[in-house]
């Protein structure tokens, strides 16, 4: 199996992600005047590109939502799953490595 390189992971980001299809999301006691500064030094140097369209080839998924109404309850959570590639891609621990560095462990929205 090809170990995936910084170079490749690079690739696939540059392939698949752009300020133009994305969305950033602040929480926290934060000013606007403080955080501007710091976003642009982020991502200001980050441009608009033309992502490839991608086909859903996945199948059906029979999505549904439901909803418990828990008054009073502490604490809430939002899980949210789709469809991955199988466990017999023969790329999928390189798959599971790439999914961990760019952020999607179990607990990523928690965080």
């Amino acid at each position: 199996m090809k170990a995936i390189s910084h170079d490749d992971l690079l690739h696939f980001w540059q392939q698949n992600y752009s300020p133009n299809d994305a969305a950033l999301i602040v929480s926290g006691n934060i000013k606007l005047a403080t955080l501007k500064p710091l976003l642009e030094k982020a991502f200001g140097e980050w441009k608009a590109a033309r992502l490839p369209r991608r086909r859903w080839d996945g199948g059906s998924t029979e999505a549904r939502l439901i909803l418990v109404d828990r008054p009073g309850a502490p604490q809430s959570t939002l899980l949210c799953f789709s469809t991955g590639v199988a466990r017999s891609t023969p790329d999928y621990a390189a798959i599971e490595v790439m999914n961990t560095e760019l952020g999607g462990l179990f607990s990523a929205g928690s965080t």
